[in-house]
């Protein structure tokens, strides 16, 4: 199966605070895993002029692994 690595999505608007109008990006899909995004994963995003960079916060994500293999083998 072939995976698409571009992808097209909208900027929405939702109510922030004081219900002024808040841009809001929303990434769902199963997608996400196939590119090594878990549930539960903490992310950086890095930007800069026109380009969002989406990480893995690696040093998190390992730890919340780290204390979840300590939790079930108790």
């Amino acid at each position: 199966m072939t995976v698409k690595k571009d992808r097209t999505l909208k900027v929405y608007e939702t109510s922030g605070y004081k219900y002024q109008q808040t841009p809001t990006i929303m990434l769902r899909g199963k997608w996400l895993e196939q590119f090594g995004f878990a549930i539960g994963d903490r992310l950086t995003v890095h930007c800069e002029k026109g380009t969002l960079v989406v990480m893995k916060d690696t040093t998190d994500s390992e730890m919340a692994h780290a204390l979840k293999e300590k939790n079930h083998g108790k």
